[in-house]
């Protein structure tokens, strides 16, 4: 069953209307009709399977026949900080962050980032961004978008530690209870060479 993205908000009754990209998506490229059943998502936890009543000009009207929790939630909350890459190599990083179920991704400039862009761009590359998140949700089947924080310095990043259980930053873990410690002492693989 073919997935579709729908803002919480918009979610008021069980007769709903999908617009935009989607919408357009769903009649043109797709040829669905009427009776045909979707599934909807909130990127919040919850999904839906809906049935298409109407198509019309701009949107698709459907009717929502079931809700129920997403069952793809990670146990574990992630978050990864990244220093702003060149080029596109941001947009594949949000894409394959969400695919693994990174809960938040908080881009940020450091003294040897190449790439300074003004306010003005990171605003629309944060919401190129979270585009991007929720169309790799459509992909991957969870339930869950990434949240794409507000770019940041190196300095705020660090800051951060204090609401994480476990940071890991150039190969070491940080435990707070613990100190730190290299991981070749841990107990535990780590999937990808920190080196």
């Amino acid at each position: 069953m073919r997935r579709f993205f729908i803002e919480q908000s918009k979610i008021t009754s069980t007769k709903i209307f999908i617009t935009g990209s989607d919408a357009t998506h769903i009649k043109k490229v797709l040829r669905m009709e009427s009776g045909d059943r979707i599934g909807l998502f909130d990127g919040r936890g919850f999904e839906y399977e809906a049935r298409i009543e109407n198509l019309l000009a701009g949107s698709v009207e459907v009717s929502i026949t079931k809700r129920f929790l997403s069952v793809s939630k990670s146990p574990v909350q992630i978050i990864v900080a990244q220093a702003l890459l060149k080029d596109k190599k941001m947009d594949s990083l949000a894409r394959q962050l969400t695919e693994i179920g990174v809960t938040r991704l908080i881009p940020f400039t450091s003294i040897r980032s190449v790439p300074r862009p003004d306010k003005k761009r990171l605003s629309a590359r944060r919401k190129r961004w979270e585009k991007i998140a929720i169309e790799a949700l459509k992909q991957c089947g969870r339930g869950h978008v990434t949240e794409i924080g507000e770019t940041t310095t190196f300095n705020d990043v660090i800051k951060i530690d204090d609401e994480c259980e476990l940071n890991i930053a150039h190969g070491l873990v940080i435990a707070p209870c613990s100190g730190i410690i290299q991981l070749s002492e841990c107990d535990y693989a780590v999937p990808w060479d920190m080196a």
